[in-house]
Parts: structure tokens; sequence; C-alpha cells
């Protein structure tokens, strides 16, 4: 860097000068060189690039010795240092970019200009996050208007908030939209829960005024109006849109929505934040207007504000300059002009003489207001006296009768007359109260999941519906409930006397995700006709043989059973919530045998199906837990790679309610999060190959094979899919009690076999099947069970022989019972010779763990020593071969897996391989083998 360049040098206080001198002074050549960048050739005075604005093959981009600037023939235009700047270092900020080049090429500038741009740039930071919000505020927009008509009893259209640049800000995305636009969590915490307008001018943003919707997320939820400040300069709001060639008046509002709403009719308004007499000239950056409108609140604090300064005003306006708005007692302008739609022209508009005179005649006088509020005060100060004697008990019971802002409101009123600073003061005290009434509390409370459940003898089930609300797209969520035969809609919260007396509260939870659509899904008309009771669900026998028709046109199965099997699946998905355990379904087949055609036809009959493909533990437990439906898993054999064992434990274990709940530590920012997911539900797996060892054993396998018969795709307009679930709908509000009678009543079958097939029994018992219809479908899905069983005993097999290979290498002549040490990697290099192509190392522990074929482990320099025995092993591996035997005969296996119970009485078979007899050995806990 030269000299000059370093050297302080005075230059204008404005960007552009600044802009224009740093341009001159630093060379492009020297920019490119900064960022790692050299020309392809020099040809005379000119060094050539590849133009970094465009792709080329051929260097187009120029520089000229001695020049500051830069021409691309590519391009066809001239670039300078600060454009180069800009484009390698990824600064979109022209102030930013300028302070920034400023640093590193050591450019001196006066301290007041880099205050100047240091101002500018946060300024900047504010306008590219109020773009953000403008887009958060767009993809909120119904829950947003939802929260908004709560509280103003009117909406606006998107496009409303689009054309203000109103904005919203989701808590969860707090952390994402502080890193892209290089502001603060806790600036931007402040700005959460709020719809909020910016106070922008001259393309600047100097703050944001927010309206609390959602206090449960908003930082200072007892402040309704909050203004967020991003410079220190307070300028009121809508100030921009000021117009000074217009002779129009302009209203000076207290509200920024009070502003809003006569920008919407029109005319110019400013919201000044405080009370509108506090309108000064100088408030107009540019030409003041001729005439003001002053807009005060209809109550005491408004009209005392005006009368307090009224000479004031004649003296900075003029007394013919000024006029005031004389809204009705207890409204806003908002309210008047956007919920009882009245006309700006019709509102009452006075001169200022005569607005003070009104005020001060005796019915409107301040003394008689001020005696009207004397007499409101007594009254309040009664019920808080009331309120402050209530005990903690009472105010519980009545919080959770009521619901929405009627309980916020309720909690600010008692948390002010028992003396809290705030309500979380209060909601943090009555939580100690609930605690300690927690074993006391007579009542029965069932807490319901929003999509499907079922609970206290009743199904539950949860959709939205989109329908027109004043003018816009409002989504409102319906439940249905079925009980003894009758379906019937209910409220989000209600109770009821018990059967024993004791009083019952149901409340559904808060769906965690949108609701599945009751049209698409089920239809309107068909609901309505069912509540009505004009309409009732058909046999669950007909349902079942339409279903099983409509199946066998789009897929080919070589048996019966098969397509039984698959349509009592699609009858289970709608019921599961009833079973204490399911199985899953299992796809299996080559490619082009149809796999696909029966995947999709599951997805469009299923409950609240959903295709996924190499989902994530969170995700597939955010689906699973938020809307309980069958997930369809295609082309699953990846769960058996390497690297996925964790999704497929994860997996294993959801096929009862009582082992799928599974827990998933996540860490962000250093933090420690612990997500936990009930993925208990109907899952449909689809491969070309074996399923991870853990995952077979709970699937009903269906085999596909070719056919050169031509079946087409089920699409989704090739059938009526959406009266087909309608009916399924409509058996499982009304039978599910009687589903779960049948279940009690199916006889259990003993094994693991027996306990995923009783759901599956319960089903074809309820559509009809005779016993000997069922029992034949049962044995061909323990055949198809038994099939794949061996690969599970060849791989256990060979990790316990290589076993015993290192004990008689590493240990010769150690005594049977003799524990002894085993190196994890010895063991890994020697399972090669039984099993090709080797395993994994974390499938070798898992193995020696599952069959108990080790006493204990530790970790020594990076590897793993396990403890054990040959006599342990060799038990082990004797055992495991007479599963083996039994599975190949074709004989139940749940017997031989009850030897896992040891005992000091049991006792098992030892093979000896010379004599080939077996003898009788009694086992021994593994500790004695110790």
């Amino acid at each position: 860097m030269s000299e000059a360049v370093a050297a302080k040098t005075s230059v204008g206080s404005d960007l552009a000068s600044i802009c224009r001198y740093l341009r001159e002074q630093v060379p492009v050549m020297e920019v490119l060189s900064s960022f790692g960048v050299r020309p392809e050739r020099r040809s005379g005075n000119y060094y050539e690039f590849l133009c970094p604005f465009h792709e080329e093959r051929n260097p187009s981009f120029k520089i000229k010795a001695g020049d500051t600037g830069a021409y691309c023939f590519g391009c066809g235009r001239s670039y300078s240092s600060l454009d180069v700047f800009m484009h390698f270092s990824g600064i979109s900020s022209l102030s930013e970019a300028v302070r920034e080049m400023i640093r590193r090429y050591g450019i001196a500038i006066p301290e007041d200009v880099e205050t100047r741009l240091r101002r500018r740039t946060v300024e900047d930071l504010a306008w590219r996050l109020a773009r953000e919000l403008v887009s958060y505020a767009q993809s909120h927009y119904d829950r947003i208007m939802e929260a908004f008509h709560r509280e103003k009893g009117y909406v606006l259209s998107a496009q409303d908030l689009l054309r203000f640049k109103m904005g919203f800000l989701p808590l969860e995305e707090v952390h994402r939209v502080a890193g892209k636009v290089g502001l603060t969590e806790k600036k931007l915490r402040a700005l959460t829960g709020r719809l909020l307008i910016p106070v922008v001018y001259e393309g600047r943003v100097y703050g944001f005024w927010g309206r609390v919707l959602f206090p449960e997320e908003a930082a200072k939820p007892d402040v309704k109006n909050l203004y967020i400040r991003f410079s220190e300069k307070v300028l009121p709001v809508f100030l921009d849109r000021y117009n000074p060639e217009r002779k129009a008046p302009v209203w000076v509002c207290e509200g920024p929505w009070d502003a809003l709403a006569l920008c919407l009719k029109g005319e110019q308004a400013i919201a000044v934040g405080g009370i509108p007499s506090k309108v000064r000239r100088d408030m107009f950056p540019r030409r003041p207007p001729d005439t003001v409108v002053l807009v005060p609140d209809p109550d005491p604090a408004g009209q005392g504000g005006v009368l307090k300064r009224a000479e004031e005003l004649i003296a900075e306006w003029g007394r013919e300059n000024v006029y005031v708005c004389d809204l009705p007692e207890g409204k806003d302008v908002d309210e008047v002009l956007l919920r009882d739609k009245v006309k700006v022209s019709d509102m009452r508009v006075l001169r200022f003489d005569e607005y003070v005179k009104t005020i001060r005649e005796a019915k409107c006088s301040p003394e008689a207001r001020v005696r009207d509020l004397h007499v409101k005060e007594a009254a309040e100060r009664a019920e808080d006296a009331v309120l402050a004697d209530l005990p903690l008990e009472e105010v519980l019971e009545e919080a959770n009768r009521l619901t929405g802002r009627e309980r916020l409101d309720y909690l600010r009123r008692v948390a002010q007359a028992k003396g809290y600073r705030k309500v979380d003061e209060l909601v943090a005290v009555l939580r100690e109260v609930a605690q300690d009434l927690a074993l006391d509390d007579p009542k029965e409370t069932f807490f319901i999941h929003p999509a499907i459940d079922y609970q206290a003898g009743r199904a539950f089930l949860g959709f939205r519906v989109e329908k027109l609300f004043l003018g816009h797209k409002e989504v409102f969520n319906v439940y249905l409930q079925g009980e003894r035969g009758r379906i019937t809609r209910v409220k989000p919260e209600w109770r009821e006397e018990g059967p024993n007396g004791r009083e019952r509260v149901f409340v559904f939870n808060t769906p965690l995700h949108e609701l599945p659509s009751l049209e698409e899904k089920w239809g309107l008309d068909e609901v309505r006709a069912l509540l009505r009771g004009e309409r009732v669900p058909p046999s669950p026998r007909v349902v079942f043989r339409e279903l099983l028709d409509c199946l066998k046109k789009y897929v080919y199965l070589e048996r019966e059973e098969y397509y039984h099997l698959i349509v009592g699946y699609v009858f289970l998905t709608y019921f599961h919530r009833v079973f204490p355990a399911i199985p899953f379904l299992f796809l299996y087949g080559n490619k082009e045998c149809g796999k696909s055609h029966a995947a999709k036809f599951l997805m469009r009959v299923c409950f609240n199906a959903q295709f996924h493909n190499r989902i994530s533990e969170a995700a597939l437990g955010d689906f699973a837990d938020g809307f309980r439906g069958t997930i369809i898993v295609d082309q699953a054999e990846f769960l058996g790679y390497k690297g996925y064992e964790a999704l497929a434990n994860f997996l294993a274990g959801s096929y009862t309610q009582d082992t799928a709940r599974r827990s998933i530590l996540s860490v962000e920012r250093s933090r420690r999060k612990l997500q936990s997911f009930d993925l208990y539900g109907p899952k449909v797996f689809a491969a070309t190959s074996q399923l991870h060892f853990d995952l077979r054993d709970r699937c009903i396998i269906i085999p596909f094979v070719k056919t050169d018969r031509f079946y087409p795709d089920p699409t989704a307009t090739s059938e009526d899919w959406r009266s087909l679930r309608g009916s399924l709908y409509a058996l499982y509000l009304t039978d599910a009690a009687e589903m779960e009678e049948i279940y009690r009543q199916v006889p259990e079958r003993p094994g693991r076999a027996g306990e995923i097939f009783r759901a599956m029994e319960a089903i074809f018992t309820y559509v009809g099947f005779t016993e000997d219809e069922v029992g034949s479908i049962y044995e061909l899905f323990q055949k198809d069970l038994r099939e794949t069983m061996p690969i599970v005993y060849g791989r256990d097999q060979a990790v316990l022989e290589a076993v015993l290979v290192v004990i008689e290498e590493e240990w010769p002549g150690v005594a049977p019972e003799d524990p002894v040490e085993v190196r994890l990697t010895a063991v890994h290099e020697r399972v090669a010779r039984f099993w090709e192509g080797g395993l994994p190392k974390s499938a070798i522990g898992e193995v020696l763990h599952r069959n108990r074929a080790v006493y204990r482990s530790k970790k020594v320099r990076g590897d793993t020593i396990y403890v054990t025995s040959r006599l342990l092993v060799e038990k082990r591996l004797n055992m495991l071969l007479g599963l083996k035997e039994e599975a190949a005969e074709g004989e139940d296996l749940s017997r031989t897996e009850s030897t896992e119970d040891f005992s000091e009485e049991a006792m098992f078979s030892v093979k000896d391989p010379e004599r080939n007899t077996e003898e009788a050995v009694p086992m021994r806990s593994l500790w004695e083998d110790l």
C-alpha cells in the first residue's frame, strides 16, 4: 500500500464522496491480489484476468498498468475496486463494505465520518431485518390474523401487510435471523410475539412498533404496544408516506394502528407514540403541512393533554390550522373505521376552539369525567379487594376454566390485586400451587392427541377446515369423538361427570403441525351426514371387500392370504391406538415386481400415510409423534447399511406402546436439548433385500414376484380414495370400543410372533373371518417369518466361532471356565473366515452382548476388550445351533426363546461333536461361570 493511500486525507462526510475516494486510491489490481487472484497473462500494458462476474474460459477482464479501474469485454462494462471487493467479500451492504475496505487497506478518514458510517451500518442491518420480517409475516399470515382479530376485532389483508412492510418474527427463528442479518439475539428477542410496523424514512429503518399477539412468545407481554428503537433518532410512524405536495391535512394519532387505519382509507396520517398534542413542525424534515387534525383518545388523559397544550398548539400552528377529531367514548380510530365501517367523511371533526369549548361544558368537562372515573375506580377497587382475598386454589380453578384472552385478562387483574409486579410472578406461584395439589385433585384429566387418540373407551380424530372469514382464508381445527356407535363434534376442552361421579376434563393438546384437511381426506358433506344421523357407517365386511377388489386391480400376489394381510393392515392403521402392540409390514421382492404399486395403494388408503426415504431420527420422530400416521419407507434396505444402525434401533422398539417412547439429544450452540418422541404407529418397509435383523421378526412379510400381466398405477384420480378413507374413519369412530373388546377375547399366542399377530387376528375377527381362515393366514405368516431367521443365526454363529478361534490362538491351554480377555480387533480379523465379506465392529459387539457371550467389556488404547470364557461362548453357540435347527424344522421358536430366563434348575443340551449325542447340563449363572 503506498504512503499516499495510507495518509490521512480530507474527504467529504457523505457516503458517495467516500466511495469515490476509495475508487481513486485503491487499485483493482491490489484488491484482486489480496484475495489471491492472479492474472492469466500479460499483453503489453494490460493484465488479463478471468472475469469474476461471469463464467468464461478465455480472460476478458483487463486492467491497464497504473489504472485504478478495470474493464470486462465479456460483460461490456467497467468495474471499480469497490465493486470487486464487495463481490469477493460477500458483503452486500455498501456502508459496511466501505468500512471494511477502509480497515483492510489502511485508509485514514476523520472520526465524524467513521461515526456516520457506523450508524448507517446499523440502520442498514435494520433495513435487512425488516425485509426478513416481512417474509415471515406473509408465511404466518393465517396465524397472525387469527390472533389479531381476537385483539382488535378486524383483520388486515396480506396485501396490506406487504404494502406497509409489516413484519413478524417467530420465536424459533431468532437464532437463524440473528446470524443472517448480523444483529444480536437479545436485540431480536424484543420483536418476537408481535405484529411489527417499521418506522421508515428515506430508506432507513429507525425502529419498530410492535403489537403483542402471542404473550407466551413476547419478551414483555404486559406492554401491548412496544417501540423497539434501532437509532437514537425517534421519528413518527408513516412519516415516509407524507407528501408535502398534497394539500390534504395530516392526521396526528397516538398509536400506529390508528394511523394505519387512516392510511388505509387514503388519508395522510402519522403516529407520534404519545398524546397527539405533542406534534411539532420540526417533526417533519421536509416542509410541514398547513393543517393538522389531532386524534386524541376519548378519555380524560387524551382530552386533558389537548387542553394543557392549547396555547402552545395555537402559537405553533395557528388557530385556523388545528382541528380535533371527537371520537365516540371508548373507541379508537381503527375500531371506528375498520371494525364499525364508518367513513372518514362521517367522523366528527371540530375546529380547535369549538372542541375546547365542548369538552369544557358541564357534561363533558374534565371534572365530570373525573367524577365518572372515580366511580369506575371505586367499583374496580371493590372488585380488586375481592380478588386480593381470593385463595390461590380458587384463582387456579377459575383460570383453568377460562381460555385464551379471557384467561390472560383474569390473571392480569388478579396479579394487580394481589400486588404482583408481573403476571409471570403470579403464574409461577400458581404453578407451585398446582404442583402441591397434583395428588389431591379429584378430577380425571385426559390429554388427547389432536390427530388421533383412544382414551376412556372413546375414539378421537382431528382435522382442519379452511373457511372464508372476513374476506380472507381462516383455518379452524375440528375434533370428532366416537362413542357407543355415535359420532359427535367436540370442543378443544370440555368437562363432564364420569361414571364414578368424579368430574372428567378432556383437553386436546395443541397441534404441533397443521392437521390433515377434512375436505381432502374425508369430505365435509359425508361428515355432516354422519353427525346428523342421516347416514350410517358401512359394514366392516363390505369395506374389506371393497379394499380387496381395489388392491387386486393394481397388485399381483401369489396367494390370496397376502391380499388379506395387506387389506387387514390398512384397517390396523386406523385402529392401531386400540392395540398395545402392532406389527410392521414388509414388502419384499426384486425390482419391477409391484412393490411400488402396493406402496402407493397403501399411501392412498392408510391413515395419514406419508412416504419417506432415508429419513433422519428427528424427522421420523417428529412425523410419528405429530401426525401418528402411517410411515412408508421405500428402499428400506439402507437400514442395514453401516451408519444406519441407530435409526434401525430407533424403529425396532416402536411396535409396542410401552417401548415406543424415544429420545434424541441435540446440541445447539453448546446447549444440550433432549427431544422425546412417541414412535408407536404403523410402518411399511419396501426393499429388494432383507431388512435389518432387529426389524425382521417384527414384520408381516409380503413377497412379490414378477408377472407378465399389466397392472396400472394407482394414481390420485384412479379411484374414489376419499370415499374409502371416509368409510375407515367412520368405522374407527363407531367401532373402536368393539375392537378393543375383540382384542381382549383373542387368545394369546406364544412368542413375539403371537404378540404382533394378535392385532391382525382381532382385525380379521372384526371383519368376519372364521377361525380356520385366520389360522391359515397365521401359518403363512409364521412360515415367512421363519425363512428370514437363518440369516440372523448364521451371522451370530460366525461371530461366536471367531471368538473361539481367538481364544484357542491367544490363550492356549487355559481352562474352559477361566476368564480370558479377547480383543475386538482380533475377532474382527477372523470373522471373515466364517462370514463372507466380514462384519463391522459395531455389529460384532452387538452380537456378543445380545447372545450374552461376555461377562463385561472395557476400553483399552482405542480397542475394546471383552472378558469371557471358552465354556460360556460354547454354551451360547450350542444354544444358537439348537435354535437354528428348530427354525429349519419349522418348529415354534418361542419355546427356545424362553431359555433367555436363566435359573439354576433350567436345563439345556450340549452337543458332543465326536459322539453326535446330547448331554443334559444344568445352566448356572454367569457369575458362577466367572
